[in-house]
């Protein structure tokens, strides 16, 4: 949404600045209109995560990767685990192995 918004006010400062100084010509307010709604498709993809998909593709490895995770975090708690809580303990083992590999990677580079 910020990109977009950014986008939006450079594509006004250049048609007003640069382009034509203080007059908006007829093919630009007509750019401008139909940039819109595109701006806006895109916009609101984004928000809701359907561009991040399209430009990772389909994730099938990583997917299948926290599937087993979760398989076994179910395994060590019990088989009642809520989703909820298998979710937020995913996320904290994942987030906790993040920073052990920095350290690790700090570590490494200051005694080389």
């Amino acid at each position: 949404t910020t990109t977009i918004s950014v986008f939006a006010y450079l594509w006004m400062a250049v048609i007003l600045q640069l382009i034509t100084p203080d007059k908006v010509e007829l093919w630009e307010g007509i750019a401008t209109l139909l940039m819109f709604p595109a701006l806006l498709i895109i916009s609101y993809a984004a928000d809701r995560g359907w561009l991040a998909r399209v430009f990772r593709g389909n994730d099938t490895k990583r997917q299948l990767q926290l599937e087993s995770r979760g398989r076994q975090i179910q395994a060590r708690y019990g088989k009642t685990l809520p989703a909820a809580a298998l979710k937020m303990i995913l996320e904290t083992e994942l987030t906790s192995e993040k920073h052990s590999v920095s350290r690790a990677q700090l570590r490494k580079n200051i005694t080389a």
